[in-house]
């Protein structure tokens, strides 16, 4: 497939949004902390129902201690996914589907973790724009 048409000859949708797990400790005075994130993307191929879960966890920390996390799951209905799958079972989506997957997963992880700290002290940690090539 041409990589540049992926997107607009495959049809995809967003078939469920998963809050897996939420992790925070209590009101923390984060004003003076010194903080980090991590964040991880990990997918699960579920070619016999055209889907692939995109899996997002996200925690941050004051030095090396995690006082919050977030991990968000969200299922795509990729049309005819197995023209994605290799011999070994790999899933290889074109960059464009990959990305644009990532980043919607990203988002939604981004939203759930702002509807969780609102009116908490956390509710101004946010999480960066990304470049969704990386991760996929």
């Amino acid at each position: 497939m041409n990589k540049n048409t992926a997107i607009e000859s495959t049809k995809i949708g967003i078939k469920k949004i998963k809050e897996i797990g939420f992790f925070w400790e209590g009101e923390k005075d984060i004003s003076q902390a010194s903080l980090s994130y991590h964040i991880e993307i990990n997918t699960n191929l579920h070619a016999e129902k055209e889907e692939v879960e995109v899996i997002v966890s996200a925690t941050f920390k004051d030095k090396e201690d995690a006082f919050l996390s977030i991990k968000v799951a969200t299922t795509f209905y990729i049309e005819h996914i197995t023209q994605f799958i290799d011999k070994t079972n790999a899933l290889h989506l074109p960059e464009q589907i990959g990305s644009l997957i990532s980043e919607i997963s990203f988002a939604h992880t981004r939203a759930l973790l702002a509807r969780n700290t609102n009116g908490t002290a956390f509710e101004l940690l946010i999480l960066p724009v990304i470049d969704a090539k990386n991760f996929m």
